[in-house]
């Protein structure tokens, strides 16, 4: 028999908004978006507005010369890890100090390379950052495409971080009825730790850490 239980959830649903911004006003000098406008017209057909990409908007100049439409996901649709826009990949790789990380990311992931628990999962973005420990000793994981597997963290019993392209998902996997009979599955006692962020309680009985100055 085998069970999961669920630790962690991080949720990315996807979802497409359009908006359609305002004419640009004559005269005005030129710009990434009267260069994109200008093309568009020569062309027939929308051109991107590069300058203005972000992780998740993608503005084009459309080919009446005025308006532009701006392409909005709730999701990253490009991420920059290394300063250059690339396609999202939350599958695993191994970095040169042994610790385990998505290929590209929006933010900087890093799992455990084994050992001390307490570095289990590092998630950061800029100076900010949460940590997650274990409280225990951690194999060195086994790498499954998104999945980063520790093996036997209990007896019979897996843990498994789920990289995804804006954080993680953790479950512990139960592989026998006698693993889940063990008393120390009643009770988990994860490390929490954050830097320029606050941890305070969150809904339901988690916890968020959140940045009080902004």
């Amino acid at each position: 028999m085998t069970a999961v239980l669920a630790a962690m959830v991080s949720v990315t649903p996807a979802l497409n908004l359009q908006a359609v911004a305002s004419p640009l006003a004559q005269g005005q000098a030129e710009t990434p978006e009267l260069r994109a406008s200008a093309a568009a017209t020569a062309a027939g057909e929308r051109v991107e507005v590069v300058e203005a990409r972000t992780e998740r908007e993608t503005v084009f100049a459309n080919p009446d010369g005025t308006t532009f439409t701006l392409e909005k996901s709730i999701v990253p649709v490009r991420v920059a890890p290394r300063g250059e826009w690339v396609e999202p990949d939350a599958a695993l790789v191994r970095h040169a100090d042994g610790s385990v990380g998505p290929k590209a990311a929006a933010v900087d992931l890093v799992f455990s390379a084994g050992g001390d628990g307490a570095d289990l999962v590092t998630i950061a973005e800029g100076a900010q950052s949460v940590s997650l420990g274990w409280p225990g000793v951690l194999p060195a994981p086994r790498l499954d495409g998104e999945r980063a597997v520790y093996e036997n963290v209990l007896p019979d019993v897996n843990l498994i971080l789920t990289a995804t392209v804006e954080g993680f998902r953790q479950v512990l996997e139960v592989e026998t009825p006698e693993a889940a009979a063990n008393p120390a599955l009643r009770s988990i006692e994860y490390q929490l730790g954050a830097e320029s962020l606050t941890v305070r309680p969150g809904v339901g009985g988690g916890v968020d850490a959140v940045d009080v100055n902004s």
